[in-house]
């Protein structure tokens, strides 16, 4: 009983490590796309700005 209680819980622990990976990494990936929309938006505008002096 106690062996099936153990395996129970380890079980839980490592499906929400799974769960933590998974969310760690889809918030890296929308960082990572935030960013590069930051950077071109920041050039489109910064040649906007350069053409209009």
């Amino acid at each position: 009983m106690v062996v099936a209680i153990v395996l129970v819980v380890l079980a839980i622990l490592l499906g929400l490590g799974g769960l933590l990976f998974t969310a760690l990494k889809w918030l890296l990936i929308i960082a990572a796309v935030l960013l590069v929309a930051g950077l071109v938006m920041g050039f489109i505008s910064r040649g906007k700005a350069r053409s209009l002096r």
